[in-house]
């Protein structure tokens, strides 16, 4: 039996890939200013659905995933930072519509997706963004 799971985190990474900067898969630390540019993917969790009426036999039937990729630039020059990222989400936007995520979902569900800004102020250096998937899977 294929698992969906899998092929669905390996999708995601694909999508990290589309940048052509190096990608760290679930890192065990933030990256620093000197290891950027550099796209994270995190994998997140995996949350077994439980809908009402669903037999017993089928409670692990149905996962939501929650992966999400995080790219991380220099913030030296607030003119180059802006084209910078805004070349990168072009790029990562048409990775993300031209996947297979679709096809690998549960069938009637709809992924969801959200991107966020990443600016902290704790460093300085550092900005990006956050793109959060929140896909369900039937395994």
């Amino acid at each position: 039996m294929t698992d969906y799971v899998a092929e669905i985190l390996s999708e995601i990474a694909s999508i990290a890939g589309s940048l052509g900067v190096p990608v760290d898969i679930n890192p065990p630390y933030e990256p620093n200013e000197d290891e950027l540019p550099v796209v994270v993917v995190y994998t997140g969790e995996e949350i077994v659905i439980e809908e009402d009426g669903m037999p017993a036999a089928d409670w692990s039937a149905f996962w939501s995933l929650n992966p999400e990729i995080r790219v991380l630039v220099r913030r030296d020059d607030p003119m180059d930072l802006h084209a910078d990222l805004t070349e990168k989400w072009g790029v990562m936007r048409a990775a993300i519509e031209n996947n297979r995520l679709l096809d690998l979902i549960r069938p009637g569900t709809k992924p969801g997706l959200r991107k966020l800004p990443i600016l902290d102020q704790e460093k300085p250096g550092i900005a990006g963004f956050v793109v959060q998937f929140d896909l369900d899977v039937e395994r």
